[in-house]
């Protein structure tokens, strides 16, 4: 692909919601042909009103949007360039509708003028091509997390785009469906944004990541020690890891203190990994670093007060697919085996 033809072009934009704090201060981005971006940064600092922006979804107070060389005045405009952008939603069970599947991946090519029998043959080509398969018939609110998310940028792809936009992709994924979806990225031919927190996510899929910062898009060289006892660029940014390989996984809770702390060599800190709860042993310790877990069993998991940075304790073992006890300060819960598997813990290696 051309990496020097100019998809998307933000100059100068500024925008604020209702109240005294403005999100976007002369905000400038650049997309370019062949690029894959990764766009890391705290929540509320914008990243989804960026991808809302660009798709036309909110208007900016000022400043010039501009995809594919054409500058947009109006929503004629934007409606246009939709069918070269394709927006994936951080919750699939916002982008998913229709009873089963095929529907759901044909509704994109028939809404682009194509026959039923051309725009299902479309679909099924997409859900091959993702390892779908098979899928075809199945009834779209009764899939998995993972296989929503999956099926979700089916529909996506199958209107044929020039760009992704994908809004916190991993969000609710295993680490096995995670891996496939990084395989599957590395496979197309496209441009794309993805905004993320998992660093690790981002720098297997992108080649290069940017940071939202202060109303602005920054690019950062350096790379920053910080908390996880490792270094790459944007390490004062909230993020996580989804892969241990030696780097513990969570939540990046950084503070100047602690960079100052590992940089200078003081307080050698003893050595972490980070593993599912569900592999834990009995009388085990550790700290709850991450939540992967969406919908109904994500919220169950944090009602019952596991959240990053709680220190836990298994209380017993039982036999594989018995429940596992977890002791938290002074009360013990009982969780499934499945959702132990969607609970990091950073325990002493």
């Amino acid at each position: 692909m051309e990496r020097n033809n100019l998809l998307i072009n933000l100059k100068d934009i500024h925008f604020s919601y209702p109240g005294p704090r403005k999100v976007f201060e002369g905000l400038n981005f650049q997309l370019r042909d062949g690029e894959r971006v990764g766009l890391i940064g705290p929540n509320g600092s914008g990243k989804t009103t960026l991808f809302q922006i660009i798709m036309g979804l909110i208007k900016p107070s000022s400043g010039v949007v501009e995809l594919f060389g054409q500058p947009m005045k109006d929503e004629k405009d934007f409606r246009r360039m939709r069918l070269k952008i394709g927006l994936l939603f951080q919750d699939p069970d916002d982008q998913l509708f229709s009873p089963t599947v095929l529907e759901d991946v044909a509704f994109g090519p028939l809404n682009q003028g194509k026959s039923v029998e051309e725009a299902k043959g479309i679909a099924r080509e997409t859900l091959d091509s993702l390892g779908l398969k098979g899928f075809e018939d199945r009834v779209t609110h009764k899939l998995s997390g993972g296989e929503k998310r999956l099926v979700s940028l089916a529909t996506v792809l199958a209107m044929r785009p020039r760009v992704l936009l994908l809004d916190e992709p991993t969000t609710g994924l295993d680490m096995e469906t995670t891996e496939r979806l990084v395989d599957i990225l590395n496979g197309l031919e496209l441009s794309y944004i993805f905004i993320s927190h998992d660093m690790d996510f981002i720098l297997q899929t992108t080649d290069r990541v940017y940071g939202m910062v202060k109303g602005k898009i920054v690019s950062e060289e350096e790379a920053v020690p910080h908390t996880h006892y490792h270094v790459h660029g944007f390490g004062r940014l909230p993020h996580s890891h989804s892969k241990a390989q030696g780097i513990p996984l969570g939540e990046a809770g950084h503070n100047e203190s602690d960079n100052a702390g590992v940089a200078n060599g003081g307080g050698e800190p003893g050595m972490k990994r980070t593993i599912k709860m569900r592999q834990m042993e009995k009388n085990q310790k550790g700290t709850v670093r991450k939540v992967s877990a969406s919908g109904d069993m994500g919220r169950r998991i944090r009602e019952m007060g596991l959240v990053p940075g709680v220190e836990i304790q298994i209380q017993g073992r039982a036999p594989l697919k018995d429940p596992v006890a977890v002791k938290i300060k002074d009360y013990v819960l009982t969780l499934r085996n499945d959702e132990a598997s969607f609970i990091f813990v950073e325990v002493d290696d």
